[in-house]
């Protein structure tokens, strides 16, 4: 980003010596920034996902239908993808928080103390910065992501029943 915008001096080469500088300035540790924050936001957020999925795949298919229609795959993927992201939202911009937050010179002491600074001084608001653009993005994305993979789960087995 920092090389597209004008006056500002590039930082890195790239992903491999951004981690080397990570690395050799603030040790393994710095790699890590934000881990606790990414792990909840995984756990929840895949959790709630999948979860969702299922309800829904299983609540659009008309009784007697042995298995969801690739509509209702796309539906159910892409508003489960929402659902996901109205939950998880906050507990991402905290780990977003985190990973930028100076480390030399560092805001927030872990995830809670971010929390609660962010929330002293923005509100509940920000926890919720985003969201709209974030729902309108998980739509599609996880619409096709959700009837690809069933798709492909569908053809995988009746290959393997086959064989």
């Amino acid at each position: 980003m920092s090389a597209s915008i004008p006056g500002i001096p590039i930082r890195y080469t790239g992903p491999v010596d951004c981690i080397r500088h990570i690395y050799c300035t603030h040790g393994l540790r710095g790699c890590f920034t934000g881990l606790n924050a990414t792990v909840m936001r995984e756990i929840t957020g895949f959790s709630i996902y999948i979860t969702s999925y299922e309800l829904m795949c299983d609540r659009m298919t008309p009784e007697g239908a042995s298995e969801c229609s690739v509509r209702t795959m796309l539906l159910a993927g892409g508003l489960s993808g929402m659902v996901s992201w109205m939950v998880n939202i906050p507990i991402d911009i905290i780990k977003s928080r985190l990973q930028v937050d100076d480390f030399a010179r560092p805001k927030y002491s872990g995830t809670w103390d971010c929390a609660r600074s962010s929330y002293r001084a923005s509100g509940w608001r920000i926890f919720w910065r985003g969201l709209p653009v974030t729902c309108i993005r998980a739509f599609p994305v996880n619409a096709v992501t959700f009837a690809v993979y069933s798709s492909t789960l569908k053809a995988l087995s009746e290959m393997t029943a086959e064989a």
